[in-house]
């Protein structure tokens, strides 16, 4: 049940945020965008909670070892690593050059406070809301059925979510290395860090190579 209120909330969400943007009559700010996305993602994992958990036991906040946060932080590098080889390996087979997220290294490539907001939100708090909504709401909701079964459905939600491209793949594998890290570390915060570590990471190398 909780499952199907989180994803039906997050959904619902994402999609108000979107009509709410669109009725500005005008593309909204690419950080703007981003921002909404982490409050959507951070009011269905409040949803969650509030209809059907109603405990902050899955989210799993307590503070690991310094090691694991390591682990999390080398991951994340590793998974940016593993995003351009995907990248080549799809463009060879499918012949399609455009990526998905080019707004968001446009953002990034102009600097000033777009790429401050992107920094902030894209960067940080929406690999937070994330990660509580994928691997502490999904994955621990799943867990009941084996910890492979929760790793694979809810890194294949996380994948679903970014768009059926490239990107679903890279998220997925990132999603599949999020929830190994939760489960091993029974910490959130090693899958928070990979998860921030990897999209700093694209940001900073968009503005940088721009």
């Amino acid at each position: 049940t909780e499952l199907a209120v989180a994803v039906l909330g997050y959904i619902a969400l994402c999609v108000a945020v979107g009509v709410a943007l669109g009725a500005t009559g005008s593309p909204p700010d690419v950080a703007l965008a981003v921002a909404a996305v982490g409050v959507a993602t951070l009011g269905a994992v409040g949803l969650a909670l509030a209809v059907r958990v109603r405990s902050l036991a899955p989210l799993r906040l307590r503070l690991p070892g310094r090691r694991w946060l390591l682990v999390g932080f080398a991951a994340g590098a590793g998974m940016r690593v593993v995003t351009v080889g995907v990248a080549l390996v799809w463009t060879y087979l499918t012949g399609d050059t455009t990526n998905p997220q080019q707004a968001l290294v446009d953002g990034a490539m102009g600097g000033g406070w777009t790429l401050v907001g992107l920094v902030v939100f894209g960067g940080l708090a929406v690999p937070f809301a994330e990660e509580l909504f994928f691997r502490g709401v999904v994955y621990s909701a799943l867990r009941r059925y084996g910890p492979v079964l929760a790793t694979l459905a809810s890194a294949a939600l996380f994948g679903i979510a970014h768009g059926v491209s490239v990107v679903l793949v890279v998220a997925f594998l990132l999603g599949v290395v999020n929830a190994v890290l939760v489960e091993r570390s029974g910490s959130i915060w090693p899958a928070v860090l990979a998860h921030a570590t990897n999209n700093m990471i694209a940001l900073v190398l968009a503005y940088l190579l721009g």
